[in-house]
């Protein structure tokens, strides 16, 4: 007999009505039950396993760890078996437990092949589960960069979010330590210059009994207010030139370090060890390193956005360590003596931030380690210039510039010494802010040629002085405060009149 499709629709009502009538209870999904039409495809490039699931001692995570503040002790992870994992095979997302009780390869940890463990270290008090995101690739042959990161599979941020698509936010616990090891041979011979968004990270890298190299890495996780945006990197608005106002649509409290080699821009590293530098903030875009090594600086931009997911103004913090032979071969300087460097903070208008920076030699580790806060991330850049520790004993000549930031829109925003007097180079900005020493010699320059004109100030503060030569400087004005005190000083070029507060300490 030939079945119409309106009378199979009745067959099977008819069929579950005396299912029912019998007493019988609707199947229910059992724990790692595969839910259908959810899958995870492999990763390109593929996240690095355990090494316990590949049973080799190469490109694996050999361990993850949390220190324990009051033992003073590091607490190895427990690792859970996914029973369901496949390498390179596209895996289902699976059925959890109905009670709660946390099974690793279901649900958010479908795709994952271990799970680890840590008891009592959830933000809520409970068992905090991570899970590895660790990836290499050689973007430039023979120079890999890595990723070495871990996420938290449970632990909800109690405060509600204030955007209405977002239910909360899973995160590691605001504060506690971890450290993640892996064999990583030729990763770890390679690995250069570092970024993490984490307070106090650090690289090791050490040779097991193997023979293979580790690469180790902690650092204590922290809050961290981003700006997610998925259009074209060149249209994203952490990175535009105009005053950010931004609102963070992401907050997250997890633990990653990314490691770049010594190549392209950061090629006059090389020869260097591994982590020859370190720079992390709580910025949440995105950021850039360039050196100029002529005026020993490090120039980074570092940008997040301007508020956080709850709408407070982010308090920005910036912390630098750098190996003292990096600091020798790459700027001929010697960090041992070297207790102060210059920090300049600013906007992309050319504005001061005021910020708080302190610099400590540490001679067990052989780095410098800058720290700094107070500024917030409406587009701001950060130079660093490493002082010579001859100039904070002996005057430098008159002719030499001893924070020279020329080429750049920026004005020197660090305190001078006033036991010493300098030559600074500044391009002339309409309400800059420069804060000087008597004696000090302040040259302004401009692309555009002319006659310049310096206004009287009312406080009587400077004097005009010649352009030195030898600094190559052929369109400018040269000032030179003699006393201590607060002006605003007119500079005229043609019918343009720019305005620059001098303040002398």
């Amino acid at each position: 007999m030939k079945v119409t499709a309106r009378q199979n629709i009745g067959i099977a009502l008819t069929l579950t009505t005396l299912f029912f009538l019998a007493g019988a209870s609707p199947s229910i999904a059992g724990v790692g039950d595969v839910i259908p039409g959810r899958t995870f495809e492999p990763h390109n490039p593929p996240y690095w396993l355990a090494c316990s699931t590949l049973n080799q001692t190469d490109n694996c995570v050999e361990s993850i760890e949390l220190f324990d503040e009051k033992n003073k002790t590091w607490i190895k992870g427990v690792e859970l078996k996914n029973s369901w994992y496949k390498q390179g095979a596209s895996l289902p997302l699976r059925e959890e437990d109905p009670s709660g009780k946390f099974v690793c390869g279901t649900g958010n940890t479908s795709e994952y092949d271990v799970c680890y463990e840590f008891p009592g270290a959830a933000i809520d008090g409970s068992s905090q589960y991570v899970a590895a995101i660790v990836y290499s690739k050689e973007e430039v042959p023979g120079f890999p960069r890595i990723k070495n990161s871990f996420v938290p599979l449970n632990g909800v941020d109690p405060r509600k979010p204030l955007d209405s698509r977002t239910s909360g936010w899973q995160v590691l616990k605001p504060g506690t330590t971890w450290r993640m090891t892996l064999i990583a041979d030729k990763v770890a011979k390679g690995a250069g210059l570092a970024w993490a968004w984490m307070k106090n990270p650090s690289i090791d890298i050490e040779t097991g009994k193997d023979g293979k190299q580790r690469l180790i890495t902690s650092g204590s996780v922290q809050e961290v207010h981003s700006y997610r945006h998925d259009g074209p990197w060149d249209k994203n608005p952490c990175m535009q030139d105009t005053k950010n106002e931004l609102v963070a649509n992401d907050y997250r409290v997890e633990y990653s370090i990314n490691i770049d080699p010594y190549v392209g821009e950061y090629a006059n590293l090389q020869g260097t060890p591994p982590g020859g530098i370190f720079l992390n903030s709580n910025g949440g875009c995105a950021y850039e390193v360039k050196f100029d090594r002529q005026n020993n600086k490090i120039i980074v931009v570092s940008t997040g956005p301007h508020y956080d997911v709850f709408k407070n103004v982010i308090d920005g913090w910036f912390e630098a360590s750098i190996r003292g032979d990096l600091i020798r071969k790459v700027f001929g300087l010697e960090p041992k003596t070297m207790q102060e460097a210059i920090v300049e903070v600013t906007d992309n208008a050319g504005s001061p931030k005021a910020a708080t920076f302190t610099t400590q030699y540490k001679s067990v580790t052989d780095k410098v380690e800058i720290k700094g806060l107070g500024f917030t991330f409406s587009s701001t850049k950060i130079a660093i210039t490493l002082k010579k520790p001859a100039e904070a004993e002996t005057p430098p000549p008159s002719n030499k510039s001893a924070s020279n930031t020329s080429g750049s829109n920026s004005a020197d925003n660090s305190m001078p010494n006033s036991k010493r007097n300098s030559t600074r180079i500044y391009t002339l900005k309409n309400g800059a802010t420069i804060i000087a020493s008597p004696g000090d010699l302040l040259v302004f320059k401009s692309t555009v040629k002319g006659r310049w004109l310096v206004g009287g100030d009312t406080a009587g503060l400077i004097q005009t002085s010649p352009l030195p030569k030898g600094l190559g400087v052929t369109s400018g004005v040269a000032l030179k405060p003699t006393t201590a005190g607060t002006t605003t000083v007119p500079i005229k070029i043609g019918a343009k009149v720019y305005k620059v507060k001098l303040i002398v300490k």
